[in-house]
């Protein structure tokens, strides 16, 4: 950090906003990250006030009145070995383009791990990003938490196109990744299946999340690690059009909700955020996976990707579906405030079943 740089970290105001938003949009090369229909200053407050009255944990770094980094956090209720823990959930960090290569960013974390002490059970962040991820990575403190990033592509010609690198070539691993995709679902279709039974139920689109699916939500919590289902959360998550244009289709028989499945159509990538039924229902998973991807298809997606955590149950119905997975590398990061020996041997162990996906994140 330069020597007269005198950084100021606090939580953030209603006045921040603006400037927020600046740093954000600089950060990312454009912000917000998924499609809406409203003001870019509602989707930030949206993600800045969570149901349930859970605490604002947007954090600034601020230089001389300006504010050059910003830390968006938000508080999850999840569950762990059926005991209710509260997480908190980096959901987008950033640092202006004309503050970096200071150390902003590593103050700013330092001030938001020591609150997060105060509140938190745990916490986790994700990201792509390899500098973030390397932070991750080398933080004695964070443990990564496997996880898997599944994709099915829809047209491989459309996939190729938006893999060229700046040049207008295609990238050499986007290349080999195109590749392989195509071998392995040659591969996959060559491969003898074993019957599923069928679901000879209804599948709906869906607009509120009603009190049917509080009752799927109780019934289904067979989870290691599971985060709030709650028709509360439901809605706030993927109807209130602040968040993002979201799709939702449930599985109905005789007027029981056996699952949904939320879906995002974002730019041509399709995104299955969350996919959750009744326990031992296959059938129910496959048929809203094959309703998704066709959603999709409509849309004119060239690619459907599912990002979850290892252990999800209904990863076997996604491969059968012809989804991939991409092996990319681990990039969830969790640490440890107050979880127990238990709960901390639940989030790493191989035969958890942890129902953590992108919607979550």
């Amino acid at each position: 950090m330069r020597g007269q740089d005198r950084v100021t970290v606090r939580l953030a105001r209603r006045e921040d906003e603006e400037q927020i938003l600046e740093v954000l949009v600089a950060a990312f090369d454009g912000w917000p990250l998924v499609p809406i229909s409203v003001d870019p200053v509602d989707h930030l407050r949206w993600k800045q006030y969570s149901v349930d009255g859970l605490p604002n944990l947007t954090v600034v770094a601020e230089i001389d009145s300006r504010i050059a980094s910003v830390r968006l956090d938000m508080a999850r209720a999840v569950e762990i070995n059926g005991n209710r823990r509260l997480m908190v959930l980096n959901a987008n960090s950033g640092t202006h383009p004309d503050f970096r290569g200071r150390g902003i960013y590593q103050t700013l974390r330092q001030h938001e791990v020591a609150s997060h002490r105060d509140i938190a059970d745990m916490s986790l962040g994700w990201t792509f990003n390899p500098v973030m991820r390397h932070i991750a990575e080398n933080d004695e403190k964070r443990h990564a938490m496997r996880n898997k990033v599944l994709v099915k592509v829809l047209d491989i010609r459309r996939m190729a196109q938006n893999s060229r690198g700046s040049s207008g070539g295609l990238k050499s691993s986007a290349l080999v990744r195109v590749a392989a995709f195509k071998a392995a679902d040659f591969a996959r279709r060559l491969r003898p299946r074993a019957a599923e039974p069928s679901f000879d139920g209804e599948i709906r689109r869906v607009d509120e999340f009603d009190g049917c699916f509080d009752e799927l939500w109780r019934r289904a919590g067979n989870f290691d690690f599971v985060s709030d289902r709650s028709s509360a959360y439901l809605n706030w998550r993927y109807m209130d059009e602040r968040g993002g244009q979201h799709t939702v289709f449930a599985a109905y028989q005789d007027d029981e909700v056996l699952g949904y499945i939320a879906l995002l159509d974002n730019e041509g990538r399709g995104q299955i955020l969350d996919l959750f039924t009744l326990p031992n229902r296959n059938d129910v998973a496959l048929k809203l996976i094959q309703r998704g991807v066709d959603f999709f298809g409509d849309a004119g997606s060239y690619v459907v990707e599912c990002r979850m955590a290892a252990g999800n149950r209904y990863e076997s119905c996604l491969i059968r579906m012809g989804f991939l997975d991409t092996r990319r590398p681990s990039n969830f990061h969790y640490q440890n405030e107050r979880l127990t020996t238990r709960e901390v041997e639940t989030l790493e162990g191989k035969d958890s079943i942890l129902h953590l996906m992108g919607g979550d994140l």
